[in-house]
């Protein structure tokens, strides 16, 4: 059995890294992190707190575009497989929308998929969107009106060859095998 290093939530580094991030406040930034539930530290899930340490070193270091970036791709995805599951007609929440992206993606949790996958997988989703989509408009019928539409233009231009070849097709798709 070894021995597990628990990690505390020492506020000493918070509150160094905070002075070193000009015009961020304590409050804003626990609200931030917890999507609005609280505004204190020590009301912050261990989760949320090393989150946002995490963000706020990054950020210290110069590597806050690259959060603000992924942060951006996620969210992109989010909407984007929100989106899809709109149009199959079923309501997503944010559990089931992140399940699905780590699904598909391969990953366990949904921050570890990285950048050019979050990206084929947005593209990926955004095409079945509009595959549901452009499946929802086609009508049945579709295929008949062009065949009789072809026929009308060839018995105008007394192709009657063509014309008989066409009224056979309109006839087998126009009949009805559920009987």
């Amino acid at each position: 059995m070894g021995i597990e290093r628990v990690r505390t939530m020492n506020y000493r580094k918070f509150y160094a890294l905070l002075g070193r991030l000009p015009g961020a406040e304590k409050g804003e930034l626990a609200l931030q992190f917890t999507a609005g539930r609280t505004d204190s530290l020590a009301a912050m899930r261990p989760e949320e707190y090393f989150s946002m340490l995490g963000a706020m070193e990054a950020t210290v270091r110069g590597e806050g575009d690259r959060y603000a970036a992924m942060d951006k791709l996620r969210k992109r995805l989010i909407a984007c497989i929100g989106g899809y599951l709109t149009a199959m007609g079923r309501n997503g929440n944010i559990e089931l929308i992140k399940a699905l992206a780590c699904r598909a993606s391969g990953h366990g949790k949904f921050n570890d998929i990285p950048p050019d996958r979050l990206k084929s997988l947005y593209n990926a989703f955004l095409k079945r969107q509009k595959d549901i989509k452009a499946a929802g408009e086609v009508s049945p019928d579709a295929p008949v009106r062009e065949l009789e539409a072809r026929l009308a233009a060839a018995v105008r231009g007394e192709q009657y060859e063509l014309a008989a070849g066409l009224q056979e097709r309109i006839n087998f798709l126009s009949t009805d095998y559920t009987d």
